[in-house]
């Protein structure tokens, strides 16, 4: 069976909900609506898919809950330096899992995932209509 990948809008709907879940695990939901679709679009990796967007997620919660602790939160949240990575690394796959290496990669090994080679932004349904710089 071939899973395709989450489109741009079940990706933002899922950080919607990943946003709400660690906001108020953190007891800071009062916080939520201060993360806007700019903050969730940086959120976004362009590697890892959902599982680099809930890594993300889950740092800037943590980071806001220390924040609002000291009462330091940042006044501008879309230019404030969030603690935001867009992975890269070299994805043997997973044999124990019965999951394949990407099949995008010319090299499993020393050339995969460099230059993000791996990711096609047409395989991601939305992605170029709303990630595009003027968006």
């Amino acid at each position: 069976m071939k899973i395709q990948p989450a489109t741009y809008y079940e990706r933002i709907e899922i950080a919607e909900d990943l946003i709400s879940y660690n906001f108020h695990s953190y007891k800071i939901a009062d916080l939520i609506p201060k993360f806007n679709n700019e903050l969730v679009k940086k959120c976004l990796t362009r590697e890892w898919g959902v599982r680099g967007l809930k890594d993300n997620i889950e740092r800037i919660a943590y980071k806001c809950f220390l924040l609002k602790r000291r009462g330091n939160l940042p006044s501008d949240w879309g230019s404030y330096k969030w603690p935001i990575v867009d992975k890269e690394e070299i994805d043997n796959g997973d044999p124990q899992r019965n999951r394949p290496a990407c099949p995008y990669s010319l090299d499993r090994n020393a050339e995969h995932r460099k230059g993000r080679e791996c990711f096609k932004p047409e395989m991601i349904e939305g992605w170029n209509d709303n990630m595009t710089a003027e968006n």
